[in-house]
C-alpha cells in the first residue's frame, strides 16, 4: 500500500521530493502551520520571515 502524499498547508499542492530526496517539505511558519512546498516556501514563507526580522530590528532600534 502506497503512503499518502504530503500536501502543502498553504496551497494544498503535493510536496515533491527535493534534489536530495527529502519529501517532508519546509516549515511553513509564520505563514501556516505544517509543511510548505518549495514554491510557497520560496515566495511566501521566506519573505515573511525576513519581514519579521526587519520588524524585530526596528523594534530594537526604537527601544535603544
Amino acid at each position: 500500500m502506497e503512503k499518502p502524499k504530503k500536501r502543502c498547508c498553504i496551497c494544498s499542492s503535493e510536496i515533491k521530493p527535493d534534489a536530495h530526496g527529502w519529501a517532508g517539505g519546509y516549515n511553513a511558519y509564520p505563514v501556516g502551520k505544517g509543511s510548505a512546498c518549495h514554491e510557497c516556501n520560496h515566495w511566501l514563507v521566506v519573505p515573511a520571515r525576513l519581514a519579521q526580522l526587519r520588524m524585530d530590528d526596528i523594534d530594537r532600534e526604537d527601544k535603544a
